[in-house]
């Protein structure tokens, strides 16, 4: 089991500040090259503080090029902020949702065809729309990742990425 890091999951990426138009976009990326085994974690973007989720997508290129088995899910490690709330100025409380890690937290994809996306352009990729519901709020900076649970059968090196769009409180 090993953890990749990308470069917008890095403790040193300029961080998002409240400054910023709102909603905000945050978006994170990875090179895989190598077939990833069942643990691995490929860790994509880290939330600001006090980050209000809304919604997203998932792209991946078509890494199993065989017999598609390669599954993977989305979500985020703990942030150490456990049940923290925060609540608005309408009395609105929100309640960290990261006190503990959720692998698939954002989504729990299954086995991944990568063959073609239809309904917004033809590509040989997989594009997962992230649903939120009310939101997901995270009150501490958190890593948002990819966990893979089975390898792939034919791994051809390709990129993934996520972006979250949201708001910070405060």
């Amino acid at each position: 089991m090993a953890t990749f890091t990308g470069r917008y999951a890095a403790d040193n990426f300029p961080k998002a500040s409240p400054g910023w138009a709102n909603p905000i976009p945050l978006f994170g990326n990875i090179t895989v090259s190598a077939n990833p085994a069942d643990g691995d974690i490929y860790e994509l973007l880290r939330t600001p503080k006090n980050f209000l989720a809304m919604f997203g997508f998932f792209q991946m290129d078509d890494l199993d090029t065989g017999t598609e088995v390669l599954d993977l899910d989305l979500g985020w490690a703990a942030n150490g902020g456990g049940t923290e709330t925060f609540t608005t100025a309408d009395g609105t409380i929100y309640t960290n949702a990261a006190g503990s890690a959720a692998p698939d937290g954002l989504l729990n994809m299954g086995a991944l065809t990568g063959d073609v996306v239809t309904g917004v352009t033809t590509v040989a990729a997989t594009w997962r729309p992230i649903p939120m519901g009310a939101g997901l709020f995270f009150s501490r900076p958190t890593m948002i990742q990819v966990e893979a649970n089975v390898p792939a059968n034919a791994l051809t090196a390709g990129g993934m990425s996520v972006i979250l769009f949201g708001s910070i409180l405060g």
